[in-house]
């Protein structure tokens, strides 16, 4: 009888330790989705520098694409059209203004607007298109780091 009762009082202590950790919450600030597209980014970039020597960002932009799923399956994203469409999205757009020639819009735009999806779209459970559309500006302000990095290494 005195050893069920000791074996209760020792379940009742580590049921009251784990409710006492269990209560202590920890949000998720969702840094996989910055660091993930950012050094993909750099990836898709130095290799489109080592690989090509004309249209360097857009191949690495549209290569982006191919590697959408992957992307969203180590950001939690659901793998789908959705994410695939939204990191299309900004890949085509970025690459037909990168064909324009370079100018501080193709980087310090979309430098902007990615920091302000960071600071501000962590806080919220996001459709698959918007976490694409998020990795997208991740990715084609990276890509640009990653090719210059390339650049002058190599």
């Amino acid at each position: 009888m005195e050893n069920a009762a000791s074996e209760q009082t020792i379940v009742d202590e580590e049921e009251s330790l784990e409710e006492s950790h269990l209560g202590v919450e920890l949000t998720d600030l969702k840094f996989r989705h910055v660091l993930v597209p950012s050094i993909f980014g750099m990836a898709l970039g130095a290799s489109a520098n080592l690989l090509f020597d004309t249209f360097v960002m857009q191949a690495g932009l549209l290569s982006a694409i191919l590697f959408s799923p992957l992307i969203a399956f180590l950001t939690k994203t659901k793998i789908g059209w959705e994410h695939s469409l939204g990191l299309g999205f900004v890949s085509v757009i970025t690459s037909i203004i990168w064909l324009l020639g370079f100018n501080y819009f193709n980087t310090l735009a979309i430098f902007f607007a990615w920091v302000w999806m960071c600071s501000s779209w962590w806080k919220y459970d996001l459709p698959p298109f918007r976490y694409g559309f998020w990795h997208g500006f991740g990715i084609a302000f990276s890509t640009f780091i990653g090719g210059i990095l390339s650049y002058n290494i190599f």
